[in-house]
């Protein structure tokens, strides 16, 4: 479960981090993080009392519950292995990336972006296969966005999850960056000169 501070921050945006379930605006007035879980306990979440989990949705929680005994242990997504690979199409590329984007793969992600873009008028992010992204990553996004538009590029982001989503929201960066179903529609609408 990640939790974000809603735009007005008067309250608390939960989503899951399994399934991208989001629980908009818990209106609280409490600024510590140990009683979120006082607040998602109420809306069905289960998992650790603490707040840094983990914690299920109630949606991963009925799936969890569905599934045999023996097998409850296989319910669980596993976590992907990160990975980055880099498809160059004249003066664009497709950066498809995979796994968790945080802090532990911040330096790794920065070297691929960074790289690409300056080697690349354009730049797509493949998000495909990346469930969770924090704000060390979003800052790398950014800052890689800035030198696509210095260069008169883009910086486009394809197959988002609603995780990642609700985050760009959140941070009001969902119009920063031009947002695609997948990368070939970002590749037709750069193909297009980016209308």
């Amino acid at each position: 479960m990640t939790a974000l501070p809603t735009r007005d921050r008067e309250g608390i945006d939960l989503v899951c981090d399994s399934c991208g379930h989001r629980l908009p605006a818990i209106s609280s007035r409490l600024r510590h993080w140990d009683v979120v879980w006082t607040l998602v306990s109420r809306h069905g979440w289960t998992g650790s009392p603490l707040a840094i989990g983990p914690h299920r949705c109630p949606q991963c929680t009925a799936v969890e519950s569905s599934t045999p005994d023996d097998a409850a242990a296989t319910a669980q997504v596993p976590p992907l292995p990160w990975s980055a690979s880099v498809k160059a199409l004249g003066d664009a590329a497709i950066v498809e990336l995979s796994g968790d984007l945080d802090l532990l793969t911040a330096a790794r992600l920065r070297a691929v972006v960074t790289q690409t873009c300056a080697g690349h008028r354009h730049v797509v992010i493949d998000l495909a296969n990346v469930r969770l992204i924090d704000s060390t990553a979003l800052g790398i996004l950014v800052r890689a966005h800035q030198t696509a538009r210095s260069k008169g590029g883009h910086l486009c982001l394809a197959a988002p999850s609603q995780f990642i989503i609700a985050v760009l929201q959140t941070m009001r960066l969902q119009p920063v960056f031009p947002i695609f179903a997948g990368s070939e529609q970002a590749m037709d609408w750069i193909a297009a000169g980016c209308p």
